[in-house]
């Protein structure tokens, strides 16, 4: 218990904090002496302020002894107050320990359920981008394959008018829907060419950039990947989510860098202008970037230095490859 500064006039008020104190000191206390030496008055902190000012003693501060005493009372009172600033508070009861603790414990609850409710947020709302993505794709290849049955019908009608119906009943449907690439071609030629560069020549002079796309990907969060072990694994598991895109897409997915940060990135060959939506309903999707690549001579080095696991385009150590076929 903290004792009042003025005990040694005779107050006897106890607490354990300092702000009880300085406000007994304040309103309550009534054993606040006068600061005029030789004054006996006591009284509370105002009634000490009001007798000051007409108190008889107050012309009696010149006398050297009087200025010498009062500085020793005032030090004294100074060194009261200090100590009971400075006095460590009393340790907290057991009670007050375990509800300190418990709240420390909800506070960093809710602030593992903010980061995670982030983060669900916004995989959601790359979901929600990804799918609306995906309707406008729908509705454009939709469109391209109605513009292309229209085509077809004129051409075959026209056809038929100019052979005078001579070919026996036979219908002359025009040139089918598919792409003259011929993507599971490719797939044989690039595993089976030794030469993995003149494996690109053939792509580059069989490539039909209308019916297919090509895409650069990457993942986005490569100081997570601390073990090329674990990447591989990674990049394994995303493949075997798109097993119903492998007659539509082909890609060569590099694990670049050293430990503990390794990058995933990759080059993706797909039928059509957008996504296949067996990519974007895969679990890994939110975790990587795609972005469609614009061909020139620039992006073709590229696709050619990860088609071939080397060269300057890469701009990292190679660890690892794997290829999506």
């Amino acid at each position: 218990m903290k004792k009042c500064i003025n005990f040694i006039n005779g107050c006897e008020y106890q607490s354990e904090t300092n702000r009880n104190i300085l406000f007994h000191l304040q309103n309550d206390c009534l054993k606040n002496p006068c600061d005029n030496v030789g004054c006996n008055y006591l009284g509370t902190h105002y009634e000490v302020e009001e007798h000051f000012k007409i108190c008889k003693y107050s012309n009696n501060n010149n006398n050297d002894n009087d200025v010498d005493f009062n500085i020793v009372k005032l030090e004294n009172k100074l060194d009261d107050i200090l100590y009971i600033i400075n006095k460590p508070p009393l340790p907290m009861r057991p009670e007050e320990e375990e509800q300190k603790k418990m709240m420390e414990d909800k506070i960093n609850v809710i602030f593992q359920l903010n980061i995670e409710f982030k983060k669900e947020n916004e995989i959601l709302k790359s979901k929600v981008d990804s799918l609306e993505n995906e309707i406008q794709y729908v509705k454009n290849d939709l469109k391209q394959v109605l513009d292309l049955l229209k085509n077809q019908n004129n051409y075959s009608n026209n056809n038929n008018n100019n052979n005078n119906n001579n070919n026996n009943g036979q219908i002359n449907l025009g040139k089918p829907l598919v792409s003259h690439f011929d993507l599971g071609k490719w797939k044989s030629k690039y595993m089976k060419m030794k030469d993995t560069r003149s494996a690109c020549k053939w792509f580059w002079n069989n490539i039909d950039l209308v019916d297919y796309s090509i895409w650069y990907s990457e993942y986005k969060y490569p100081s997570e990947n601390k073990k090329s072990l674990m990447t591989t694994n990674l990049v394994l598991g995303f493949f075997q989510s798109l097993l119903n895109v492998r007659g539509s897409a082909f890609a060569s997915v590099l694990i670049l860098g050293k430990e503990p940060k390794i990058h995933i990135e990759g080059i993706w060959v797909v039928f059509g202008q957008y996504l296949p939506l067996g990519i974007i309903e895969s679990t890994y999707y939110p975790s990587f970037t795609f972005s469609k690549m614009e061909i020139n001579k620039n992006t073709k080095k590229k696709i050619d230095d990860y088609l071939c696991w080397d060269g300057n385009s890469l701009g990292k150590t190679v660890i690892d490859g794997k290829i999506f076929k």
